[in-house]
């Protein structure tokens, strides 16, 4: 009876041992939530024994770039101080995890770095949209947008679509990574191209900024020539941008937005601008003279009489719309003058008569 009781309980304490470890296993495969802000990282292919630290950082335009570094945003710092050692998952070296931070109106970015190896991954888009979810290592090597000869690793996530390996051109004109940053804008980005790369050749000899890769930007990136071409206007006048004015016949033919067509289209424009403005000074010169004019006009009118005064100041309002009535209306002052002269050579001639009558 004693040794069936002691089967019975070394039998269930070997089922509750047995359930703690699968309990425990499966603890290892829960994924970090997003509301704890972390991100696990699969080593993939790299040793799972090696340690691996990231690098966060945020950039904005106009501003200093940001790096995360001990839980907090900092400006200049080193970039030693700026790696953080990610904590491997317990219970399975493979994966890591680390808690990150998004600055709020920037484009913010992460690297893996295999701390015994050196090898990198590519610069990789961190939104919210990556919290709980684990980011995977491609097979794919990127140039590096900086260094052509640096290759990176591309990044993915399982879930965060909107992040991975960040979408730029490279320092040869070549187009590589997938996802744009939240607040990139591609029409700076290929304008911003143009005019670092015009005229510029890689170490092989080879051109970096070409009609093909032009267009293959322009593409790349979902947007128009003439947006770009837009926007590459504004770099006019910008700090370290004095080359603007040398670059611009080249990048309008890189764009299709210049040509003999565009200028004789151009000085066309110009000119009939020119004759409009020429025959708005005449049409302004006739209109003084005319003011002039009736100025002259009034004045003469005004020595008559005061009944001729009083019609002439009827008139000038008139005189501002045609000359025409400014014309008839003297007319008929010089009229009114005239018949007045008869009227007083008539009396004139009563009174003389009536002089000699009395006589």
């Amino acid at each position: 009876m004693n040794k069936k009781f002691i089967s019975v309980i070394m039998a269930a304490t070997l089922a509750l041992s047995s359930a703690a470890i699968c309990a425990s296993a499966a603890e290892v495969d829960i994924q970090p939530s997003k509301e704890s802000g972390k991100i696990r990282f699969d080593k993939g292919k790299w040793d799972h024994g090696h340690s691996i630290c990231f690098y966060i950082w945020a950039t904005k335009e106009g501003e200093k770039d940001q790096f995360w570094v001990q839980g907090n945003w900092q400006e200049d710092a080193k970039w030693a101080s700026k790696k953080i050692i990610a904590d491997d998952v317990e219970g399975d070296t493979q994966y890591c995890e680390m808690e990150v931070d998004i600055m709020d109106g920037w484009n913010t970015f992460i690297i893996f770095n295999d701390i015994d190896t050196g090898d990198q991954t590519f610069d990789c888009v961190l939104t919210p949209n990556a919290f709980g979810d684990t980011a995977h290592m491609t097979d794919e090597m990127i140039e590096n947008p900086e260094d052509s000869e640096k290759q990176c690793i591309g990044v993915y996530f399982d879930s965060a679509s909107d992040c991975g390996s960040h979408l730029v051109i490279t320092s040869t004109g070549n187009v590589v990574g997938n996802a744009l940053a939240p607040n990139d804008d591609p029409n700076w980005i290929v304008a911003n191209a143009l005019y670092k790369l015009l005229g510029k050749m890689d170490k092989s000899g080879v051109e970096c900024c070409t009609q093909e890769k032009v267009d293959n930007w322009v593409s790349a990136f979902g947007t128009t020539k003439e947006a770009v071409w837009e926007k590459f206007q504004t770099f006019d006048g910008q700090e370290g941008r004095e080359d603007y004015a040398a670059k611009v016949d080249d990048v309008k033919k890189l764009l299709g937005v210049g040509g003999e067509t565009d200028t004789t289209s151009s000085e066309t424009t110009s000119s009939e601008g020119t004759s409009s403005t020429e025959g708005d000074t005449s049409s302004s010169t006739s209109s003084s003279s005319t003011s002039s004019s009736s100025t002259s006009s009034t004045s003469s009118k005004s020595t008559t009489t005061t009944t001729t005064t009083s019609k002439t100041t009827t008139t000038t309002s008139a005189v501002t719309t045609t000359g025409e009535t400014d014309t008839a209306a003297t007319g008929d002052v010089t009229g009114t003058a005239a018949f007045a002269g008869v009227l007083l050579a008539a009396a004139a001639t009563i009174v003389v008569t009536r002089k000699k009558v009395e006589e």
